[in-house]
């Protein structure tokens, strides 16, 4: 079902798709919202293709990233449990252990304060710059980066994004 999700976000975002006829109606039978108190055990990301460039140098820095949170598969949307993130990012296309070029760490409260509702339901959203102190010049010089991303609950096991999602930082076409 997260994998579903996930297309249906990538999906979204494309242009020129269209459905035909009416689409299914949501009834107390087929939409499951988890308690509160559910424990979190999986995790979609979705990106824009490309980073924003905010300081019109025409490389983008800035990444906005949508996390959606999901309990165990009786449920079938999104929710917002309690509990922090971190994400890291890496050129793409690179590997070994010193592929790491930025992370972002956000506390159980700042993830409280990114919390958004949208279409598909709960989520938490992040801007992440490249531009912050510690994260070397490098990274902004890459032409795309893979992130990845994990939740640590307040309550239960680390949940990490089932997988990488990659952002273009070049002003190329």
């Amino acid at each position: 079902m997260r994998v579903a999700f996930g297309c249906a976000l990538v999906a979204a975002g494309l242009p020129g798709c269209v459905t035909e006829g009416a689409p299914p109606p949501k009834t107390a039978s087929n939409v499951r919202h988890p308690p509160p108190d559910a424990i979190a055990s999986g995790m979609v990301m979705a990106v824009g293709s490309r980073a924003t460039d905010t300081d019109g140098d025409g490389a983008g820095e800035t990444i906005l990233l949508t996390a959606y949170m999901f309990a165990d598969r009786r449920y079938n949307m999104p929710y917002w449990p309690a509990g922090g993130f971190t994400f890291i990012a890496a050129p793409s296309g690179s590997s070994g252990p010193d592929r790491e070029v930025a992370r972002w760490v956000f506390t159980p409260e700042q993830a409280e304060a990114s919390r958004a509702r949208f279409g598909p339901g709960p989520a938490y959203v992040f801007q992440m710059s490249l531009m912050e102190p510690g994260i070397p010049a490098a990274a902004r010089r890459a032409e795309a980066l893979e992130v990845r991303g994990w939740f640590d609950p307040v309550a239960g096991p680390r949940v990490s994004a089932g997988r990488e999602v990659t952002v273009r930082l070049d002003a190329g076409g």
